[in-house]
C-alpha cells in the first residue's frame, strides 16, 4: 500500500473504515483501472457517496490513498518509479503482485 505524506498515519484507519463501507470524503483512492491501457486510476471517496455506488459497491484493488488530488499524482508518480526500481515489465503486473 502506498500513502501520501498527509496519510501515513491515519491511512490504516482509514481504509479499515472503507472495508466496512464506511466513505468518507476528503482523500482520493488510487486503484487498478478496469481498463487494460491505463494501468491506474484514481478518484475522490466523495464518488463512493453517490446512489449508485451505494446500491452497487464497487469491486476495486485500492493500491494507494492520498489527501487531495495534486497528493494521488504524486502517489501514482511513486508508485510507477518502485515498478521501474524492481524491473517490472508493466506497472499493472507489479500492482497486482502486491496483492498476491
Amino acid at each position: 500500500m502506498f500513502y501520501g505524506d498527509s496519510m501515513l498515519m491515519k491511512g490504516p484507519r482509514f481504509l479499515k473504515k472503507l472495508n466496512k463501507g464506511r466513505y468518507l470524503h476528503g482523500a482520493y483512492l488510487i486503484c487498478l483501472s478496469e481498463s487494460p491501457e491505463d494501468p491506474l486510476e484514481f478518484f475522490s471517496t466523495s464518488q463512493l457517496l453517490q446512489p449508485h455506488y451505494k446500491s452497487c459497491p464497487p469491486d476495486i484493488s485500492v493500491c494507494g490513498l492520498a489527501k487531495d488530488r495534486d497528493e494521488a499524482i504524486m502517489v501514482v508518480e511513486h508508485i510507477i518509479d518502485a515498478a521501474e526500481a524492481e524491473g517490472c515489465a508493466t506497472v499493472r503486473s507489479f500492482v497486482e503482485g502486491l496483492f498476491t
